[in-house]
């Protein structure tokens, strides 16, 4: 029985060395061997709508401009809508970008890469008011719609990450020891001991700065 098992494994084996492509054409290449894009878009005309329902999308989402802080169930929206664009952001963008590494040398597949990265960058543009109208928004208030909003809940972290300042902290910068650390030119032993005499003056001398407060 084991031999028979062993025989039939190294059949299969060599059966499978002997299917795998021996040409780097991919259209000579057997389906079984080449990325299925069909799992993203079926073909081109289904990518062409995904772009106008992604543009169509973010346009909708710019126009929402102003409205955060009228209540929870804007800012939900709001962060709804992210969510929708953001799904349809990743199959508009990997569909021509898996196409075009397959053969850089498509060049129509490389400017279909192009338009999703124009779309992209305007989107960033037409929506730069986001954070700074979130930040507008007082954070209790954001926490008392997180609390009271459960359907917030799966933003909280976003919205925190964004909404959360920390109070000041105080930095204290001990110069020479500062100066002494920063020190990494390779040098020689007699510029070595110039330089830690320098340092050890410069510790006589000195004295604790004024503690600084900063954001």
């Amino acid at each position: 029985m084991k031999v028979t098992l062993s025989v039939v494994l190294a059949a299969v084996g060599l059966h499978a060395e002997a299917a795998q492509p021996t040409t780097r054409n991919r259209a000579e290449i057997p389906a079984q061997y080449r990325w299925d894009f069909s799992a993203i878009y079926p073909g081109w005309d289904a990518w062409e709508a995904g772009m106008k329902e992604l543009e169509a999308k973010m346009n909708a989402f710019a126009a929402l401009k102003g409205s955060l802080g009228k209540g929870p169930a804007d800012l939900l929206q709001a962060y709804r809508a992210l969510d929708e664009i953001g799904i349809l952001q990743y199959r508009v963008f990997r569909y021509p970008q898996l196409q075009r590494d397959t053969d850089t040398r498509a060049q129509d597949v490389a400017g279909k890469f192009q338009r999703v990265s124009a779309l992209f960058a305007r989107f960033g543009t037409i929506t730069a008011w986001f954070t700074p109208e979130l930040l507008q928004i007082p954070q209790a208030t954001v926490e008392q719609w997180i609390r009271e909003t459960p359907e917030l809940a799966p933003y909280r972290f976003p919205i925190r990450e964004t909404t959360c300042r920390s109070g000041w902290q105080v930095i204290w910068v001990d110069r020479p020891r500062a100066l002494f650390g920063s020190w990494y030119e390779p040098m020689g032993e007699d510029a070595l001991r110039r330089q830690l005499a320098r340092v050890r003056k410069l510790w006589s001398r000195h004295k604790p700065e004024p503690v600084r407060r900063v954001a």
